[in-house]
């Protein structure tokens, strides 16, 4: 077919390893961006979905790739450098939090309110299992815990409660890993994951483009992926 030299299309049945196959993707895109210029920083992978429930079960497997990058990253600062590799989910103020007062609020909500949505998404760590999130104070049946959401200072930050996790805060670590779009916009991850109507207020939001322009010392996009393209109609 003549269409051939426009694009090559491969098809793969559910439980194929589509989704293997592109982490693996990415992973090289990161690494090879890293090993080329040890201080690079910005966003090198985009994976855009198209319903908000498919992107953050397809974010949470993409964290633990991350955990995985960034912990072969800090062994290896001599060839990878001392940026950390983080990732980002992007879907907007319904899902996730915009701000980080908002975030920081909705912490101190979750343990008051019990049947408040948890609009961190994470209830385990990515990396070791560990459970996160809102519950019963083992110690005070009365009182509610957020075990691995952390206020510090204004900020927000994943760390897991287990002292054996790498990404203990034990350890004086944290998750490479955000969802609160303030901070994409400031930190703009190697790994960013949205639904594709997040992408399209590119045009109107400044610090969306700034995310993930070539400014300020980052380097651009170097891959797009999107995935379920056979659900976008129009």
């Amino acid at each position: 077919s003549e269409d051939r030299n426009i694009m090559d299309l491969i098809w793969f049945p559910t439980g194929g390893g589509k989704t293997e196959a592109y982490l693996g993707l990415s992973a090289f895109v990161i690494f090879f961006r890293k090993i080329v210029d040890p201080n690079a920083h910005g966003n090198a992978v985009i994976m855009r979905y198209t319903l908000r429930l498919l992107t953050t079960q397809q974010f949470l497997r993409a964290s633990t790739l991350i955990c995985a990058c960034e912990k072969i990253r800090s062994e290896n600062i001599d060839k990878l450098g001392n940026k950390n590799i983080e990732i980002g989910l992007w879907i907007g103020g319904e899902a996730t939090p915009n701000k980080l007062k908002k975030a920081n609020d909705l912490v101190d909500d979750l343990k008051d309110k019990i049947y408040l949505e948890n609009k961190f998404l994470l209830i385990n760590c990515p990396w070791c299992g560990t459970d996160m999130g809102p519950k019963i104070d083992p110690s005070d049946s009365k009182r509610r815990i957020t075990p691995g959401y952390r206020k510090e200072n204004k900020n927000f930050a994943f760390a897991c409660e287990n002292e054996d996790c790498h990404f203990s805060h034990k350890n004086k670590k944290i998750l490479p890993i955000t969802v609160i779009d303030e901070m994409i916009y400031k930190r703009s991850p190697d790994l960013i994951v949205g639904t594709i109507d997040k992408f399209a207020i590119l045009p109107w939001r400044q610090e969306a483009i700034d995310c993930f322009g070539n400014n300020n010392g980052k380097s651009s996009t170097d891959l797009i992926i999107q995935d379920e393209f056979h659900l976008i109609s129009g």
